[in-house]
């Protein structure tokens, strides 16, 4: 009868995995085709960007947006099949160069992930100095060309159920405006063009007015959001203001302006009042997402604007709690340690926390003594001089140099306090040297107390490194300002090195050269920038040219992206500070060339970008590649040119060489074969369990359970493997293999208690544990993932894989679990196995025979432990670095997992072994069985017989 439950259970299961993987698919009219989770268009036309896009959207999808490797891979699958000439290999897809925030975005609005979608190698290097839009190699890479270049260009219907049709219903947009309010609506003129009109969208700092030319146009929106509204528009465009504004140039082509699905809605709405139809969007009466949708009209026309958020959201930022504040209100809250108050501005223009709180009397006592000393000087408040502020910066040093870690407070005010201390202008060259050799040792005080900060968050480190990096640029420079001689001044410490170049631009006759040291095969070693003569002398000043080199050497591990969730790149040398004084860097007449030793060897199929930190981007600045250009690479070194000075570093994609389409397709056959054997393997260990009578017992429960779990999960992963492109199959999928393999390593550790219990109780079997190892073995699995899928169920399933998510730390609802159970286990079967081999006359007095089976039960315990441990910890590196090396171990260890298990429990089982020997025996005599006498069976001290 328990034969037949399990036997039913299998049924069962197979039944409810098929129905699941089986159930709503999306379904793709032609010409579209289905590809990952959404249809796509590949049009074999060649066409601008913007003309691309406007034909999209014109059926009421966009331009392609790239989301995850499963959606890049079906693509170029697909490129692959109907490419038929050499040069249909570059595709148009929705991504764009936002040249006001230095990022690419794709049309969906999601920020570039070098780490699905790298550049090709020497790319993003905007060759002609207009090269914005992005190109998609057959390859899997991307390269930067110019806009109005032609392509074919590939369309999709993103995530939408069902996809579009050739029906469309056009949503009337008219330059009609209405002045809305609660009760009633009145028409009023509009101001019109004959001109097909273009709108990009840039942030604007401050607030704008729209004005018009012959050429230009410049027009405000809002941002928009969830819950955005119609805003009411003037009667006079060329005035109206409107709040979180952004500046709109528009062309006399290529229409794109940002739309809502609620914005068309009212639209709509405003329309339908109105007789004068001046402009439509064609488009399905499918809800769709926001997207940047071209207009094509007759005349120009005034985009209401949505309405924002009126509060500052919550935050949690330099070290302490930030409640909703109201717009406009500034926030007081108390500092984490000490008697002070933080105070933080809640902006109304845009509705945002502004740049940076005061958190000056959440510092120590001692940096508000420092900060007072360096603000007041004497005490009628004149300047400090030379003299004070050289013994304000060793004080500085003395209390920056200590083993207590600094709050977010105290490295605040430090850096406020190198930019104070510099304000003054030395009276000689000693005084000048000295001063410089206390910043720097102060700066690497700094940075060594931000990387000690356990108490600090990531974001905060950030920030702080950020800072020192500007504060120590801004410092520096004003002293090289001060020095009017030709001088040059070198001093270092543990964490930055500085070199600080006065020179007379009248002896200059080639470039300034800082570091390029040889090492002592005589090969270039270390870091290296060349400054060329010709721009010396354009940023010279009176006849001097000031320049400081500053080398940091940890800096960079802090410098990271503001959303951590998002992190696909990483420092790969050491950063490099240019700075030149007050003088104009952004445009050299000749690129500035600096070769940079990297801190690992890199593999050819890496590609390194060459970056400067941006501190106008984002709160405290970004990493971007605007304006520089790798100029040549070899695995240790990589030398780039800029036309620009600020501080460099190399990147590289954090998760390693991004895997090709051999190696994924490699991975998929080996998976699949694996994934049978294991599958045969472990059928057929099942039913060892089940149907041989003699090997019945609790062990053998326990193993028949183990064995089942194992079968699911391999089953619904082999099923579901590329059940990525629907979101609910591929969550419920996730969610099965969360609970089967979780149960898997619960039954693994009810073989360790049972292995106790035996120990314990010396083979005492009158009572039966088994009801407490299944209430066990399932329903520990069974809280763990009904609290997570309660927590979030959108944790089930991902983009890449039918998983769990490694955001928010879900991944450990399952790591946690299984590092527990394989730490326990460990302990328990070491224990047992030292015990069994020090004490078998004592443990196994009753019955001696069992020594060596009981040997052998801890041995395929502690194999399997091994097994299943090491599967998953290559899996737990895979997941988060997904480099070849890992990805073709844990494929194979997963996939032969089931093979494993039947050679360690079966067929290096003596007693399975001798039951397979008898049905063997049995199946050689049964057809010389008399045809009249009746085949029977009895057992016999053990053995079968006739």
């Amino acid at each position: 009868m328990e034969n037949m439950k399990s036997i039913l259970c299998v049924f069962l299961y197979s039944l409810v995995l098929i129905s699941v993987t089986t159930s709503g698919p999306l379904q793709c009219p032609k010409p579209w085709v289905k590809v990952h989770r959404a249809c796509y268009k590949f049009v074999k036309e060649y066409l601008t960007w913007d003309s691309a896009t406007a034909m999209c959207l014109e059926e009421g999808a966009n331009l392609a947006s790239i989301g995850s490797m499963a959606e890049k891979m079906k693509m170029m699958k697909h490129l692959t099949n109907i490419i038929r000439k050499p040069n249909q290999d570059r595709w148009w897809v929705g991504l764009r160069h936002n040249q006001s925030r230095a990022v690419w975005r794709w049309s969906d609005g999601a920020e570039l992930n070098g780490r699905v979608t790298p550049w090709s190698p020497g790319e993003p290097n905007n060759g002609r100095g207009d090269e914005f839009c992005a190109e998609f190699h057959i390859g899997g890479r991307l390269n930067d060309v110019q806009c109005n270049t032609q392509r074919f260009y590939i369309c999709e219907w993103n995530k939408i159920t069902p996809p579009p049709t050739p029906s469309t219903t056009s949503v009337p947009l008219t330059t009609t405006r209405k002045q809305t309010t609660t009760a009633t609506t009145s028409a009023t003129t509009s101001a019109t063009t004959s001109a097909t009109t273009s709108v990009t969208t840039a942030r604007a700092v401050t607030k704008t007015t729209s004005t018009e030319s012959p050429k230009t146009k410049m027009t405000t929106i809002n941002r928009p959001t969830e819950s955005s509204e119609l805003l009411p528009t003037s009667e006079t465009p060329d005035t109206a203001e409107t709040t979180d504004l952004y500046e709109i140039p528009v062309s006399k082509t290529k229409p794109f302006v940002t739309v809502t699905p609620k914005m068309l809605s009212t639209v709509s709405n405003i329309a339908e009042d109105n007789e004068s139809t001046e402009m439509s969007i064609s488009m399905s009466t499918t809800k769709l997402p926001d997207y940047e949708y071209p207009i094509s009209n007759d005349r120009s026309t005034k985009i209401p604007a949505p309405r924002h958020t009126t509060h500052c959201p919550r935050r949690v930022a330099y070290g302490l709690v930030w409640p909703e504040t109201k717009q406009g209100e500034r926030r007081k809250i108390p500092c984490d340690k000490g008697s002070g108050t933080a105070t933080w501005q809640c902006g109304r223009n845009p509705v945002r926390w502004t740049k940076k709180p005061d958190t000056r009397a959440c510092a120590s006592q001692q940096f508000k003594d420092l900060m007072l000393r360096v603000s007041s000087g004497k005490p009628d408040k004149s300047p400090i001089v030379t003299k004070e502020a050289i013994n304000i910066a060793r004080d500085l040093v003395r209390k920056t140099d200590v083993s207590k870690p600094m709050s977010v407070a105290d490295i605040s005010i430090s850096t406020t306090i190198l930019r104070k201390v510099t304000n003054v202008q030395p009276k000689s060259t000693v005084q000048a040297v000295t001063l410089v050799k206390e910043l720097v040792k102060a700066g690497s005080n700094l940075v060594a107390n931000t990387e000690r900060s356990a108490d600090v968050r990531r974001t905060d480190k950030r920030r702080a490194a950020a800072s020192i990096l500007s504060a120590m640029e801004d410092s520096t420079t004003s002293m090289a300002e001060a020095i009017q001689v030709p001088i040059v001044i070198k001093t270092s410490s543990d964490k930055l090195e500085l070199e600080l170049y006065v020179v007379n631009t009248s002896d200059v006759s080639e470039a300034l050269v800082y570091g390029g040291d040889e090492g002592k095969d005589g090969v270039e070693d270390g870091d290296k920038v060349s400054i060329p003569a010709s721009v010396l002398q354009q940023i010279s000043t009176d006849g001097l040219s000031k320049v400081v080199f500053m080398k940091h050497s940890d800096i960079g591990e802090f410098l990271v992206a503001e959303n951590e969730s998002s992190v696909t790149q990483q420092i790969a040398s050491n950063v490099i500070s240019v700075s030149v004084g007050h003088a104009d860097t952004s445009k050299l007449s000749q690129p500035v060339t600096f070769s940079l030793k990297l801190l690992q060897r890199i593999d050819v199929e890496s590609v390194p970008l060459c970056s400067f930190w941006n501190f106008s981007e984002g709160e405290s600045g970004s990493w971007s590649q605007a304006g520089c250009d790798v100029s040549n690479m070899t695995p240790y070194r990589v030398t780039c040119q800029c036309n620009h000075l600020t501080s460099f570093a190399i990147l590289l994609d954090v998760s390693g060489v991004a895997m090709s389409s051999r190696h994924h397709s490699i991975l998929r056959y080996i998976t699949y074969a694996g994934c049978i054997i294991s599958l045969i393997s472990l059928f057929t260990s099942w039913l060892t369990f089940n149907c041989l009578s003699p090997l019945q017992s609790e062990r053998n429960s326990i193993h028949k359970n183990l064995v089942f779990c194992l079968f699911a999960a391999e089953l619904t992963f082999l099923v579901g493997i590329d059940q990525t492109d629907k979101q609910v199959s591929c969550a419920v999928i996730a969610l099965l293999l969360h609970f089967f393999f979780l149960s898997a390593f619960t039954w693994m550790l009810m073989e360790a208690v049972q292995i106790v219990i035996m120990l314990v109780q010396v083979f005492d079997t009158a009572k039966s544990n088994l009801k407490y190892f299944y209430l066990a073995g399932y329903g520990i699995p069974i809280v763990i993932v009904a609290t997570t899928a309660g927590i979030d169920f959108t944790a089930y399933g991902t983009p890449q894989y039918c998983w769990l998510t490694t955001d928010r730390f879900f991944i450990w609802s399952f790591a946690g679990p299984v590092a527990t159970v394989l730490l326990v286990n460990a302990g328990i079967l070491t224990y047992a196995m030292s015990t069994v081999c020090r004490h078998s006359d004592y443990v196994f007095s009753r019955e001696k025979a069992n020594a060596g089976n009981f040997k052998a039960w801890i041995q395929g315990a502690f194999a399997l432990e091994v097994l299943l441990g090491l599967t998953w910890v290559f899996g737990y590196f895979f997941l988060n670095e997904e480099t070849v090396t890992m990805a073709y171990i844990f494929t194979v260890l997963n996939s032969l997992q089931g093979l494993f298990i039947f050679i360690f429990h079966c067929l290096l089982n003596k007693k399975v072994r001798n039951e397979y020997k008898k049905l063997v025996h049995i199946s050689k005599k049964a057809p010389m069985l008399s045809s009249t006498k009746s085949a029977s069976l009895r057992k016999n001290d053990g053995s079968y017989a006739l």
